[in-house]
Parts: structure tokens; C-alpha cells; sequence
């Protein structure tokens, strides 16, 4: 199904009836714009499984209907106070994927006028705690396709408002991804080639999981002392580490299946096992 999620398909959804499908949850995983990584995280495909299961389970409590079945444990689909140990399969029903025609660049969604049971409805759920100054809600608002009843405002909001109940936002969204083409979509207001600004907003979020790397790798974020100064003088020192780090993993790795790795992983692989 995807670099990091696999599917069973058992049954194909119809016209008529959803069909049947098993959902394993594996223990690898992906960085942003990087793909998928060479080493696994033990038992993640578990932890997620059994939490998705809860919820699912919980919301079905409260009289909403899902497309839960249950997991799978011992080729046998039970509910989560069924089994006594971890499982990382879910079993799901499993509906139509219509594919729009896309014309010039825009997918005409008249195929779903057509079709009226058992299909995907590509909807994206947002809810806005707050609007930071580049939020699309004040685009849209003032090129009227959005209104202010749409999100249960009695005032346009100003930037960095901060509600007490969270704005619900309805779009649409509608990936081909490894089917097919997968397109991206940029709004920025700075100026150059379309290649050069997405390579450049693609580094700049590569940025953000090298600082969560360094963060969860080489403890970042441990600033426990009382005082400033101490503080910066350890974040100072895993930024040192990190550099040491990167240069190991750039020069001294290049070609192997460490190349990429993880800081955590090559801590554990080359320093804690050599050592």
C-alpha cells in the first residue's frame, strides 16, 4: 500500500457491498521528503494498532458507525478486551475509490453525482485552534468562497486570534500518490521557478525533522537546569554532537545502509555495540 503501511485486501468493495480488508501496522517508518528509512521501530506497528482500535472501539460506544471489524489475533477477528497481547493487524470494511477525470489540472467531481453508495468521499477534516497571519481562511474569505457562517464566526477574525472552541474546516482532497502522479501545491509570495521554491520549501521541512532528530537523538530539549546559562550550554553541546553526527554520517558512511540513518540508530549501532 505505501513505503510503510501494508494492505490485505480479502474481499473487494462493489456497487453493492463494502468489501473486506486487513490493515497491518509495521514497524517501519518515513521521514518528510526523505522516504522511508533503513532501520525499523520496534513494536510501533503494535502500539499503533492497538490505539487505533481503542478509539475506534470508543467511538462505536457512542453510537457512531465505523468501518472497524475489530483486530486480528490468531487469524481470528476479536475485540481489543478479547486478547491479551499486542496485535498489529486491524480488519476494516473496506468502500470504492472513484478516480475524477482531471481536466486541465482540475478534477471534475461529476462522477460523484452519478454514484451514491459505498465510495470514498475525499473530504480533509481541519480544526483551527487559531488563524496565523498566512492562514488561507483570510484568502478565502475575502475572495468570498468561504463565509464567516460557514465557520460559525460572528466577526472576521484578525491574525493570531485564538478561539475557545476550535473552527471546523471541510475541503476536499484527492491524492493519486504512488498510483500515479502525486502534485504539490505551494501558496507563497515569493518569487522564482516553480522547481527552485518547491526545492526550497521541501529543505525547509527537512529542517524542521532535523531539529526533532536532534531533539529525540542527542536530547535537545533536556534543559532541567535552573539557570539560562547551563541550559544553553547543553543545548550548545548536542548541537556540537549533531554536527559530529552529520559528519559521520555524510563522509564516513557515504554508500551504506547507515547513510541515512538516524541519529538514535547510529548511536545504537555504532557507538553503543562498538563500544
Amino acid at each position: 500500500m505505501g513505503s510503510v503501511k501494508d494492505l490485505r485486501i480479502i474481499d473487494m468493495p462493489t456497487k453493492e457491498n463494502p468489501g473486506i480488508g486487513q490493515f497491518r501496522f509495521s514497524d517501519r517508518y518515513s521521514v518528510f521528503d526523505w522516504g522511508e528509512m533503513p532501520d525499523l521501530i520496534t513494536d510501533k506497528g503494535k502500539a499503533l494498532c492497538i490505539m487505533g482500535a481503542f478509539f475506534f472501539e470508543q467511538l462505536e460506544e457512542m453510537g457512531m458507525h465505523t468501518h472497524y471489524h475489530g483486530v486480528v489475533h490468531e487469524n481470528q477477528v476479536k475485540r481489543l478486551d478479547e486478547i491479551n497481547d499486542p496485535v498489529d493487524t486491524m480488519q476494516v470494511s473496506l468502500v470504492r475509490i472513484l478516480k475524477p477525470e482531471n481536466i486541465e489540472g482540475k478534477y471534475d467531481y461529476k462522477i460523484y453525482q452519478a454514484e451514491k453508495t459505498n465510495l470514498l468521499i475525499p473530504l480533509e477534516v481541519i480544526y483551527r485552534n487559531s488563524l496565523p497571519a498566512g492562514s488561507s481562511v483570510f484568502r478565502r474569505l475575502n475572495s468570498g468562497s468561504l463565509k464567516l457562517e460557514d465557520l460559525g464566526l460572528a466577526k472576521t477574525p484578525e491574525p493570531n486570534d485564538v478561539f475557545t472552541e476550535p473552527l471546523l474546516d471541510v475541503s476536499t482532497k484527492l491524492e493519486v500518490t504512488d498510483r500515479g502522479r502525486n502534485p504539490r501545491f505551494i501558496v507563497t509570495n515569493l518569487r522564482g521557478g516553480k522547481q527552485r521554491l518547491y526545492e526550497r520549501y521541501c529543505a525547509r521541512g527537512d529542517m524542521e525533522n532535523r531539529i526533532k532528530e536532534q531533539q529525540l537523538g542527542l536530547f535537545a530539549d533536556r534543559t532541567s537546569c535552573q539557570a539560562w546559562w547551563p541550559n544553553q550550554f547543553r543545548l550548545l553541546l548536542s548541537g556540537l554532537a549533531y554536527v559530529l553526527m552529520e559528519a559521520i554520517r555524510r563522509l564516513a558512511l557515504h554508500g551504506t545502509e547507515l547513510a541515512r540513518a538516524q541519529v538514535t540508530t547510529l548511536r545504537l549501532k555504532l557507538l553503543k555495540i562498538g563500544a
